[in-house]
């Protein structure tokens, strides 16, 4: 179904309408889909009666993949008070961070949207800042017969009972703290960060004597934390050289396939961006 199909300038078209037109969408679902569609164009109206709108037609009809400015808009209406959001007070509040500011955060929270990364990444990324990720602590109330504990704690050589927390599993877990230590090392070649600038650099991309977000930066640590994950959900414990190949391949596959990140990668002096970038 197309936009167009299911909307005119007025809104959605009534539900009789569209099964005389063939689109045979349940009640429910139609219902889901107004509801979205009001939600988001409530979202980015103007705040007051007398500015000029837009109407849907001239808005996203005309556009073949309207998703990008969707988005876009999206972001441009909430970028101003991310600090008032729930999940942003949460967010720093679990990693012991304070607040960076809007306008730096508002990349952080957009970055899953980019196109070039991988959906099971991007779908990471959005779960990662708004803190609905399936750690153990959480899946421990839904599902039977299921431990808490840390994965990686509960596999090493010497094990311990320790809940699997958001900032346990990707900053104080010792396995993941272990992986982190030989990162910073060897791809940001050995850079002093104290645990203020680790825990930025870890959960916000955050690098000193860089202005700013850096996206390269961001998704270096995000796709990092990515690689983290995905051996936790397939409950295995590498070695860090393992790790590091996966995250290596994944990091050359995102900066190849896009080229203003991939130029952007090429003035960062770190070993990680000379090692990929080419001659």
């Amino acid at each position: 179904m197309e936009f167009q199909d299911f909307c005119d300038e007025d809104g959605p078209l009534p539900h009789a309408q569209l099964i005389r037109s063939g689109i045979t969408l349940s009640e429910l679902g139609y219902g889901r889909l107004s509801n979205a569609l009001n939600c988001f164009f409530d979202r980015v109206g103007p705040t007051e009666d007398t500015e000029p709108c837009e109407n849907i037609v001239e808005s996203f009809v005309l556009i073949r993949k309207p998703g990008c400015k969707c988005r876009k808009l999206l972001g441009s209406t909430r970028g101003n008070n991310l600090d008032k959001l729930t999940t942003t007070t949460t967010f720093f509040r679990l990693i012991g961070v304070d607040f960076v500011g809007s306008k730096q955060f508002a990349s952080n929270v957009s970055w899953w949207s980019q196109h070039f990364l991988p959906n099971r990444l991007r779908m990471f990324g959005f779960k990662f800042y708004n803190n609905i990720l399936g750690l153990n602590t959480r899946t421990f109330h839904f599902a039977a017969a299921h431990n808490r504990n840390c994965f990686f704690c509960s596999a090493s050589p010497h094990p311990t009972n320790t809940d699997e927390s958001f900032l346990h599993l990707f900053f104080q877990c010792p396995t993941v703290r272990a992986w982190q230590e030989s990162f910073r090392n060897q791809e940001l070649g050995g850079v002093i960060l104290d645990d203020s600038a680790l825990r930025k650099f870890w959960f916000l991309g955050i690098l000193p004597n860089f202005a700013g977000v850096n996206e390269a930066v961001l998704t270096s640590s995000l796709l990092f934390q990515y690689c983290c994950w995905e051996e936790k959900l397939r409950k295995r414990r590498p070695s860090y050289h393992t790790l590091i190949t996966i995250f290596k391949e994944n990091f050359a596959c995102i900066l190849h396939s896009n080229p203003s990140l991939h130029t952007l990668s090429i003035e960062l002096p770190l070993p990680l961006f000379r090692n990929l970038r080419g001659p």
